[in-house]
């Protein structure tokens, strides 16, 4: 639970909270994030449910309104852990379209440990660039990915590229 000082706008279009749910990203978890409004605090939960043994970054992507408009306009990142002590390493960089030599504005940016399949992930600011602090170290296969449909996901036909870091 999110808490604020004030009301929360619920983002229209809310029956399961998308508007919501597009303000928040949770990782690393298997499959859907429940985000729920509740006028000062925001729910999320995974769909898998909270697994021991695990460290988490929820961000707060900017976006989130108040009843008076205002707007949070920088994110805010919460790690907390289940269990392991939570890592010292940060991945950070800039998502290119490679053809285009430009950025990649608005990439889903992965990191999944080696040799587990399930990644922490943000979002890449305006200018390409990401940032993934607090991460265990290790090695990750890396993703920078065009998510063209928003479901923050790797899908068949949306672009994407990856490289090995440690």
């Amino acid at each position: 639970v999110i808490q604020f000082d004030e009301v929360i706008d619920e983002m229209p279009g809310t029956g399961a909270s998308p508007g919501l749910a597009r303000q928040v990203l949770l990782s690393p978890v298997a499959g859907d994030v429940k985000v729920s409004w509740g006028r000062t605090r925001i729910r999320v939960k995974p769909k898998e449910g909270w697994k021991a043994g695990r460290v988490y970054r929820l961000e707060l992507l900017p976006g989130i309104l108040d009843l008076r408009r205002n707007k949070l306009t920088t994110g805010r990142l919460i790690v907390f852990s289940t269990g392991p002590e939570i890592g010292h390493a940060t991945l950070a960089g800039t998502a290119l379209q490679w053809v285009e030599q430009r950025a990649l504005l608005g990439a889903l940016v992965e990191a999944v440990p080696l040799p587990d399949s399930v990644g922490f992930l943000t979002i890449a600011d305006s200018s390409g660039r990401f940032r993934l602090d607090a991460l265990p170290a290790g090695r990750y296969v890396g993703y920078a990915i065009a998510d063209q449909n928003a479901n923050r996901r790797r899908d068949r036909r949306e672009a994407y590229d990856s490289a090995l870091v440690t």
